[in-house]
């Protein structure tokens, strides 16, 4: 089959955007596969799809009278189906489309060496090869699934969606799908391409992630810049398929590395140093593996530092910010943080579509401002969280979002923290932390925030209020000022606006993304007092890259 790409709008496809995702399945549909090519107008024109299945029969001989093999047979039909795809005649064209199929997946299922010429082999199949038949049969014994004709209707109507831009009805298609063939890898990645154009995180999906664990070693391995996206459960599965690829491939310095990357997620960081030290040797020059094993050494040395300290300082709680809805969220938090040295409290997040457009305008303090209900959403579940600190009778609350994970066991106490006694509120997420050399970091480090910024990346939209500790003075000063200033804009950036003075704002270069949102603030929410604002470092938490609930229902229903 041809695998390029179309340079303009073709058949229902978008033309070729040059977004480099073609190792990913191409989410736009731009590059040629038979998913987008054959199989919508196959099923389209009335075929069942029978996935698994496998040629019974041999399929004749070649022009000198040999038996042909199952390659060449497949290579043959690959290029008749291709031919015959827009044939008038929809007989043939089933025809074809179904010889593809059993093509296909007798390839996937004999190897080279065919294992059906292998006398004795425990695959082969029996066979006539003077007898030209196809014929096909489910790779388990048995009859069609009872669930076949119901399938390959739920599958016509994830791909009539998917052609009509309606990707959240695809979605739900491919859903019902997986719902059914949980560890149908090939349907994972269909359900990823309609989430992705829905702008979702589709390898954070639970559905995505329990079928690619059955990914083959080729598709496992493009989708492994995805890995930020697993936690929990699913690390022990991908670091056990790391080894197994290690085993097979031991001078590959991208497996190593691959390895060190999920030790890294477990926060194993001795294992994470051992495996970029080792992919590192076999590639001395690549600056990522040196950078991302300086970074395991130091939070060795820094876990070791903390391992050390004896409990002292103030004592602290923990809240997590989380919807109702996300329960799978809502465990793993409890999992990663409940059995902490600190007590951990769940703050009900405020689902911003569900309040009416006046409340909204209301608590923006001012009709015509872009901000969006998700958006308000989550600032008002903050503002929740600060409030949560007097009724708890807290001096001082560590606020977190559902979607972070631990980088170093937390402190029994904020005393290892050096926080100063007059502070207002302290960040421990990695999107804040400073830029430092972590070859020279042997504990933790406290910068005022207006340092810090002055290193934030330029073209960084998102500081994250995902982690951030909060005094009581602090929670306090945040609640008296938003019920004066209103809840415009996102919570991080107020936050920092409150955290730096206008000589502050106005060190940052004018071409970054702070210097912008943050003057804007400034002028929209004058305040002459400042919070007392430092970051942490290195960072305690960081996100990992699931779907934003803020951006769902700004994009669903905006105010």
């Amino acid at each position: 089959m041809p695998v390029g790409t179309i340079s303009e709008p073709y058949d229902g496809r978008a033309a070729c955007n040059g977004c480099g995702n073609c190792a990913s399945g191409c989410p736009r549909g731009s590059m040629a596969k038979v998913s987008v090519t054959l199989w919508p107008r196959a099923l389209a024109a009335g075929i069942e799809l029978h996935t698994g299945a496998r040629r019974a029969r041999r399929a004749g001989r070649d022009r000198a009278g040999r038996p042909r093999n199952w390659c060449q047979r497949m290579n043959r039909t690959v290029k008749d189906a291709t031919a015959k795809a827009h044939h008038p005649t929809t007989k043939a064209l089933c025809a074809h489309v179904l010889a593809f199929v059993a093509a296909c997946n007798s390839a996937k299922h004999l190897k080279a060496p065919m294992a059906d010429t292998v006398p004795g082999h425990p695959r082969r199949l029996e066979h006539r090869p003077d007898i030209v038949q196809d014929q096909l049969a489910p790779s388990h014994p048995g009859t069609m699934h009872p669930a076949m004709p119901t399938m390959n209707a739920l599958r016509t109507t994830a791909l009539e969606a998917r052609a009509a831009g309606a990707h959240g009805r695809a979605v739900e298609a491919w859903r019902a799908l997986l719902a059914q063939q949980s560890d149908d890898w090939t349907l994972a990645l269909e359900l990823k391409r309609d989430l992705k154009a829905g702008l979702h995180y589709p390898d954070s999906d639970p559905q995505f992630r329990c079928a690619a664990r059955h990914l083959p070693d080729a598709e496992w391995l493009a989708h492994y810049t995805a890995l930020y996206a697993y936690h929990m459960d699913d690390l022990d599965t991908l670091r056990q398929r790391a080894a197994d690829l290690l085993r097979r491939w031991p001078d590959d310095p991208k497996l190593h590395a691959l390895g060190a990357d999920v030790a890294r997620q477990q926060r194993d960081w001795q294992a994470a140093a051992a495996g970029f030290a080792a992919a590192l040797q076999l590639d001395p020059c690549n600056a990522e593996y040196a950078a991302k094993l300086n970074a395991a050494l130091m939070y060795q040395r820094v876990g070791a530092w903390h391992a050390k300290q004896p409990p002292h300082g103030d004592a602290y709680g923990i809240a997590v910010v989380n919807l109702d809805r996300n329960t799978e969220r809502r465990a793993w938090t409890e999992r990663l943080f409940g059995q902490g040295p600190a007590p951990l409290s769940r703050i009900p997040g405020v689902e911003g579509s569900r309040l009416a457009l006046p409340a909204v305008q209301r608590l923006l303090g001012e009709p015509s401002d872009p901000a969006l209900r998700g958006t308000l959403g989550c600032f008002l579940s903050h503002a929740a969280a600060w409030e949560s600190v007097a009724l708890r009778g807290l001096g001082h609350l560590l606020v977190i979002e559902d979607d972070v994970i631990p980088l170093l066991d937390l402190p029994a106490r904020l005393g290892p923290l050096g926080l100063p006694p007059g502070y207002d509120v302290c960040f421990v997420n990695d999107r804040l932390e400073p830029r430092l050399d972590p070859a020279a970091i042997n504990a933790p480090s406290l910068h005022r925030l207006a340092d810090a910024m002055l290193g934030f990346p330029p073209e960084d939209n998102a500081p994250g209020g995902d982690g951030y500790i909060v005094s009581a003075k602090g929670a306090t000063k945040l609640l008296a000022w938003v019920a004066q200033d209103g809840f415009t804009g996102d919570v991080d950036w107020r936050l920092l606006a409150y955290g730096m003075d206008p000589a502050a704002i106005a060190a940052l270069p004018r071409k970054a993304f702070a210097w912008q949102a943050l003057d804007k603030l400034r002028r929209r929410v004058p305040r002459g007092d400042r919070l007392e604002a430092y970051v942490l470092h290195p960072a305690l938490i960081r996100t990992v890259g699931v779907s934003s609930d803020r951006e769902d229902e700004d994009r669903e229903r905006p105010a």
